[in-house]
């Protein structure tokens, strides 16, 4: 009998593709060699000669037999050794194409068992049947099997799979400086299909560094790794390393307006800024950040009580290198009330009146404010006196009341004082009457004014006034007058300053005869030149009771010694002279006349006519004096005689 081993294959699996291993067979047979696969669950990679697998109970193996041409098949399975084996599996193809066989056991034993695998081919029918009493269980394999012409295997550990190499690249990253740096990643790459990073029996992660460190300064920092913790249990290499890139940016900072408190009125106060966000130390006068935010408000010293908002911008701020300035946060400008002070009106009555509305002034306005365009209400204020107080100071204290306003707060109160003052009282002199050269009565008065139905005994007033008069028991009849001071007149509430005069009557006793006065010179019709002297002589009837006599030229006031004064008279004209004499009883008695005045003694003539139309407009002039009198007058004149010389 003839035989031949067609071949027996070693299977190496890489991703999809399959490396096949012709085995050894006998030169003698005429049929080509032909591989074959065998293998079996849950492996996936074909048994290799002299390797150790642990299948899955009830495992499957499958013998894939590519056709051989012209020759019949056959394949076996032994438990055992070479020589000393156990048919398991035989089968039989006598169709010349590619076959699956499929042998389905209950794969028992232990580790270290002994499996091998034979493929056959024969060109008869005979042969198959010579060669079939070979393959029967617990035969010995034919002369010249040995175990380089079969594929054997032992039970036990799997075989380390063949391997695939995979590209490690690290993750390009981006951080802001100032802060953690992010963790630093790898992507692989390279998996055979159909294994992905999360289905492949990778583990662990690459190991990837930076020179960066939070502190650094905004750039572009290289990122390498290594192989970390990274494994594959039996597919994968990791050779490759690509580099990445970690940006650092620069960091962003805050710029916040700072809030503001201004009161109404007042010039507003300078609109800054604070910066926030400064890292690694850094801060707003110690990092590169130089020139300031630019702020703004719509608001003025002009507006209203009420918030506005503040808000910025970049201004001059620049920074190197670290910062940027991107974040604008607005605050507020609070316009407040402006304090006004309240101070009370100081007011005064008189003792004894009513309190009249205590009101207040109101100073501190601003942006031309009044009361009047910016004030509603008025304020309240009182007193501690009262309408029937008496005469004193009290304060006068102011509350807001009722005022009100937007822009303006009414904090500060000062004090005014309310006076009573005393009320006048009138002290009138009483009349009084005497007989001349009797006593002088005692002089009284009567005081008035009082009030609240006070009288004199209910007023407190003490003491009394002091009246005099200019008159004596020798002084002549007639009124004299009678004044008052306030004496000895005390009041707390009530004052003195009120005096009216009152009128001593003296009277001449019952059987007194008035005086009679007769002027003898100037004649009453006389004439006389300006140059003349001419003293007044007059007569004055009992004498011994005359008090005073006064003389008169005219409205002037003369001394009955001395000439009267013609010269200074305007000419020609009438003139008059008057004398009083008044008696110790006050009787009076005046005597007057007229006369005619000319330039001159020459000129007497020439003047008459003159005279004459004054005579004639001077109605009261005595009805005697004629024109021819005064023409001879004038001629006496002339001859340097008066009448009252004849």
């Amino acid at each position: 009998m003839r035989y031949a081993l067609l071949g027996a294959v070693l299977l190496f699996i890489s991703g999809s593709s399959v490396a096949l291993a012709n085995i050894s067979y006998d030169p003698s047979s005429p049929a080509t060699p032909q591989p074959f696969a065998f293998y079996c669950g849950p492996y996936e990679t074909p048994f290799v000669s002299g390797g150790y697998y642990t299948p899955t109970e009830n495992g499957t193996c499958t013998f894939d037999v590519p056709a051989v041409d012209g020759a019949q098949t056959d394949l076996a399975l032994y438990k055992g050794v070479p020589g000393n084996a156990s048919l398991i599996e035989n089968d039989v193809d006598t169709a010349p194409v590619n076959i699956v066989r499929t042998f389905t056991n209950t794969f028992g034993g232990s580790q270290g068992d002994d499996y091998f695998a034979v493929l056959y081919g024969f060109n008869s029918f005979d042969d198959v049947i010579a060669a079939n009493s070979y393959l029967e269980s617990g035969t010995p394999l034919p002369d010249g099997i040995t175990v380089d012409n079969i594929l054997q295997w032992k039970w036990g550990v799997a075989p380390a799979p063949p391997t695939s190499p995979l590209t490690v690249t690290a993750n390009n990253q981006t951080s802001v400086y100032g802060s953690a740096l992010p963790p630093l990643t790898a992507t692989l790459s390279g998996f055979v299909a159909p294994d992905t990073a999360s289905s492949s029996d990778v583990t662990g992660a690459a190991s990837c560094t930076t020179t960066a460190t939070s502190a650094s300064a905004p750039g572009i920092y290289p990122i390498t790794c290594t192989i970390g913790t990274l494994v594959s249990a039996s597919k994968y290499t990791f050779d490759t390393f690509v580099p990445g890139t970690l940006t650092i940016t620069k960091a962003p900072l805050t710029v916040t307006a700072n809030n503001q408190t201004s009161v109404y009125g007042s010039a507003l106060p300078p609109l800054t800024a604070t910066l926030s966000g400064f890292v690694n130390g850094d801060a707003a006068t110690s990092s590169d950040v130089t020139g300031g935010a630019t702020c703004s408000t719509a608001a003025s010293k002009t507006s209203p009580v009420g918030t506005y908002p503040i808000t910025c911008s970049v201004g001059t701020l620049l920074s190197s290198s670290h910062y940027t300035f991107n974040t604008f946060v607005p605050a507020t400008l609070t316009i407040t009330q402006a304090p006004l002070t309240v101070t009370a009106n100081s007011a005064a009555m008189t003792y004894g009146g009513f309190i009249q509305m205590l009101t207040a002034m109101l100073s501190g306005f601003v942006n031309n404010d009044t009361a009047t365009t910016s004030i509603t209400g008025t304020a309240s204020c009182i007193t501690t006196a009262i309408n029937s107080s008496p005469v004193g100071a009290y304060p006068i204290v102011c509350s807001v009341g009722t005022l009100a306003s937007q822009n303006y707060s009414f904090a500060t109160f000062f004090p005014g004082l309310f006076t009573i003052n005393k009320a006048p009282l009138t002290v009138t002199a009483d009349n009084k009457t005497m007989v001349a050269g009797s006593a002088v009565p005692a002089l009284t008065a009567t005081i008035s004014g009082f009030v609240g139905g006070q009288t004199l005994g209910t007023s407190g007033v003490s003491g009394g006034a002091l009246c005099s008069a200019p008159v004596t028991s020798a002084s002549a009849a007639g009124n004299y007058p009678i004044t008052c001071t306030a004496g000895t007149l005390v009041s707390a509430n009530y004052s003195f300053n009120i005096f009216t005069a009152g009128t001593l009557t003296v009277t001449a006793p019952p059987d007194h005869t008035p005086p009679v006065i007769i002027i003898t010179n100037p004649l009453k019709d006389g004439l006389y030149a300006k140059t003349d002297s001419v003293l007044v002589t007059a007569t004055v009837t009992d004498q011994s009771a005359i008090a005073s006599t006064t003389y008169w030229f005219g409205n002037t006031k003369i001394n009955p010694l001395q000439p009267l004064p013609l010269s200074s008279v305007t000419t020609p004209s009438i003139q008059t002279v008057s004398v009083s004499a008044r008696d110790i009883y006050g009787n009076v008695a005046t005597s007057t006349v007229k006369f005619f005045v000319v330039k001159s003694t020459n000129s007497c003539l020439l003047d008459i006519v003159s005279v004459v139309t004054l005579l004639v407009q001077d109605k009261t002039f005595p009805d005697k004096v004629t024109i021819d009198q005064l023409i001879s007058d004038c001629s006496a004149l002339l001859k340097n005689k008066h009448r009252y010389d004849q």
